[in-house]
C-alpha cells in the first residue's frame, strides 16, 4: 500500500481513498486493477463472501420492556390467565351465565319452542297512552334478545324441513297473531306464524350471544 502525504498534515479533511487515474489512450487489457492510495490507517474494506459485523439489539439493554422479543411475547401471552376466559365463555354458552346479566336486564331461558315464558303473556297494550288505535297506528313493534347454540340448528333463515332459528321463533309467535291477521292467513292455507325480522343472519353452526330480534 502506497502512503502520501500532503501539506498543512490535516489528513481527516481528505477522502480516505481514492483510485490513481490512468492516461486517456492508454491500453487497459489484461492489466490488473489500479492500486489504491490510503489516507487513513483504517482496515481495508471486506473482500467478497467475508461476513460482516452487524449491530443486533440485545433484549438486556435498558429498553426492553419497549421492545420484546419473540420469545418474551410468547411466554408473556402464554401465561395470561386464559383459563378464566374459557370458563367464562363455556358459562355463557352452557346457559350458565350472561353479558345481559352484567346490565340487569329480564331474562327468560326457554328450552323449548313451544314454551311461552309468563313475562311475555301480557302483552302491555293497555299501559299504552292514547287509548285504542286503529290502521297503521294500530301497529306494534317489538324485541328480544336471542342466544342459541349454532350446533343445534340450521343456520337462521326459514327453510322447509330444516331445524332454523326463525322457524322456531315465528312458530312460538304464531300465539301472539291477532285475529285479523290469523283469519288471512288461514284464509291463504298459511300456517298461523309471526314474522321475525333480525339484522344479520347466521350460517349453520355458527353461535350468537344477544342477538337482536323484532317481530
Amino acid at each position: 500500500m502506497l502512503a502520501a502525504s500532503f501539506r498543512g498534515g490535516n489528513r481527516a479533511s481528505l477522502p480516505s481513498s481514492f483510485p490513481i487515474k490512468r492516461p486517456r489512450g492508454a491500453a487497459t487489457c489484461n492489466r490488473p486493477p489500479p492500486p489504491t492510495l490510503s489516507m487513513a490507517g483504517g482496515e481495508p474494506p471486506a473482500e467478497a463472501g467475508e461476513e460482516r459485523v452487524h449491530v443486533h439489539y440485545d433484549h438486556v439493554l435498558p429498553s426492553r420492556h419497549e421492545r420484546w422479543t419473540a420469545r418474551e411475547s410468547l411466554e408473556f401471552m402464554h401465561n395470561r390467565p386464559w383459563q378464566e376466559v374459557r370458563d367464562f365463555y363455556s358459562d355463557v354458552v352452557d346457559g350458565r351465565s350472561s353479558l345481559s346479566e352484567l346490565f340487569g336486564a329480564e331474562r327468560s331461558l326457554v328450552h323449548d319452542a313451544t314454551e311461552i315464558p309468563e313475562a311475555c303473556e301480557k302483552s302491555g297494550l293497555d299501559s299504552l297512552p292514547g287509548g285504542k288505535r286503529s290502521g297503521r297506528w294500530e301497529r306494534r313493534t317489538y324485541k328480544i334478545v336471542l342466544t342459541y347454540h349454532g350446533g343445534s340448528f340450521d343456520g337462521w333463515q326459514k327453510q322447509p324441513g330444516l331445524n332454523t332459528v326463525q322457524g322456531s321463533i315465528e312458530r312460538s309467535l304464531g300465539d301472539f297473531v291477532d285475529e285479523k291477521k290469523a283469519k288471512l292467513l288461514k284464509d291463504k292455507s298459511l300456517p298461523v306464524e309471526g314474522c321475525a325480522l333480525v339484522a344479520g343472519r347466521t350460517d349453520k353452526g355458527v353461535t350468537a350471544l344477544g342477538q337482536v330480534c323484532s317481530f
